[in-house]
């Protein structure tokens, strides 16, 4: 089987995690929460190091999967290292950090306004206060947390620099667009929209969602609301491309393994802050992983036409197994969230689309092709014909043909590895005609304590183990 290449190069994001409490107690967080370990400077200081050694250029720091600012000495003091090593080195970084704002004061608000444009501030708001506070609740009260995140935001300085980060539950489809003007009267120029995909989309649901991404992005086309990136980390191969360092210490595959209990983590570990990073072992989890993945999926995301954005469910697998969901229904969800997302992204002007949305929608679709307005034609009802498509199976393309059993060894030895040894085990063809090696790794189907590293093993060649050394 062939990975997508962001599981075959080395990892080009690290996120840090301080510690997985928070003040907020967001009902769609993935977050488990179950780790009550915090990262110490020591700690944070050698995973720096370690994903600095990497040969990735054009790399990228993230702090977006906690609140940062709950730890803000060492938030402070990780951000200042990293923009020390960039003063000394060639190498290009860039720093991102999302925070839900009812911290963004005093010492941390001054410091983050003095960052340069290296740096990218994410604020968590949901729009108006009805919106943010249905799913947005303080952990110990009551409370509203929208008038403290939002005064907060209206005391910073800096911007110009930042971004909004809106979550779209189905309850608050409706009100998608009225909750992106509200965020652009406030100051943001540029807005994140991300779909709740782990709760269960009605059709009507989905229609509502439809119309109010079509609303919003007619009037960022027209100048009158901030510029919307819909393509963002929930579609697409980059959390295949980010490093987690967890608030224990140790690196782990992505940052999906967070929904999981922490005690079912243990067996996606890829290295720690002390040892380094096992870049072998992390290409053969991913390898077993996406076998399982496929097998389950019955082949349907191979021949899917969404597949280079979408790069397979692989996070909505592992939470779907390890709770038992019923993983066919949820794909069913995700795909007709997902393909609305997709198709709404080409509606999007040109001169109003983020750069990140041009460049993944042309290696989907070649070169957009602008209208008369610079605009790209619009479908109408996409919430129903991505439903439809999805259950009637009309975004499947057909299957490509069969391949010969050696054009796989080919196709190895031109993407630069050694040619597979005569006793490696022979490979099956799937329908969709890509190979997937024998001995698929099979995670959580046996027994809750099955290690997935050990199928990863039993393929890898012996006596193949590169650690990134850590810096003294």
């Amino acid at each position: 089987m062939t990975l997508p290449p962001a599981c075959l190069a080395a990892p080009s994001q690290l996120e840090i995690m301080f510690g997985e409490r928070c003040n907020l107690a967001c009902d769609y967080c993935f977050v488990d929460k179950s780790c009550a370990a915090s990262l110490n400077w020591p700690s944070i200081r050698r995973g720096i190091d370690a994903f600095w050694d990497l040969p990735a250029d054009g790399a990228t720091v993230t702090m977006t999967t906690s609140e940062p600012l709950l730890h803000p000495r060492l938030f402070e003091r990780a951000v200042s290292y990293l923009y020390d090593r960039m003063g000394r080195s060639s190498k290009r970084l860039s720093i991102v950090a999302t925070t839900n704002g009812l911290l963004l004061r005093g010492r941390a608000r001054d410091f983050i306004e003095s960052l340069d444009q290296r740096f990218q501030l994410n604020v968590s708001l949901d729009g108006t206060r009805s919106s943010h506070d249905a799913h947005r609740r303080f952990a110990r009260a009551a409370n509203s947390s929208f008038e403290l995140a939002l005064k907060n935001w209206r005391a910073f300085g800096a911007k110009d620099s930042a971004r909004a980060i809106l979550t779209v539950a189905p309850d608050q489809a409706a009100a998608l667009k009225a909750n992106v003007a509200f965020l652009g009267r406030e100051g943001f120029r540029s807005v994140d929209v991300f779909a709740q995909v782990l709760t269960l989309w009605r059709r009507e649901e989905l229609g509502r969602l439809d119309r109010g991404l079509a609303e919003a992005i007619a009037a960022a086309n027209a100048g009158r609301g901030p510029r919307l990136r819909l393509l963002n980390r929930l579609w697409g191969a980059s959390h295949y491309a980010k490093l987690l360092l967890g608030a224990d210490a140790r690196f782990y595959l992505f940052e999906w393994v967070l929904p999981l209990p922490y005690e079912r983590r243990r067996p996606f570990t890829v290295g720690s802050a002390r040892r380094g990073i096992d870049l072998d072992a992390r290409r053969g989890l991913f390898e077993g992983l996406f076998d399982e993945l496929l097998r389950r999926g019955g082949g349907r995301c191979l021949r899917c036409r969404y597949r280079e954005l979408c790069a397979l469910p692989l996070p909505l697998y592992l939470r779907a197994r390890d709770r038992g969901e019923d993983f066919e229904r949820q794909l069913d969800n995700f795909c007709a969230v997902a393909r609305l997302f997709i198709e709404r992204s080409r509606t999007i002007a040109l001169d109003a689309r983020n750069p990140l949305d041009s460049g993944k929608l042309r290696r989907l679709w070649g070169r957009p092709q602008q209208g008369a307005l610079g605009l790209l034609a619009a479908p109408r009802g996409l919430g129903d014909q991505a439903l439809e498509a999805v259950q009637a199976s009309e975004i499947e393309q057909p299957p490509r043909p069969r391949q010969q059993p050696g054009e796989g060894q080919v196709h190895r030895r031109r993407q630069g590895r050694a040619a597979p040894h005569a006793k490696r085990p022979q490979a099956k063809v799937d329908a969709g005609g890509l190979r997937l090696p024998s001995g698929a790794l099979q995670l959580f189907v046996d027994s809750p304590q099955r290690t997935p590293l050990k199928g990863a093993q039993r393929r890898r060649q012996p006596a193949r183990r590169r650690r990134v050394p850590q810096a003294p």
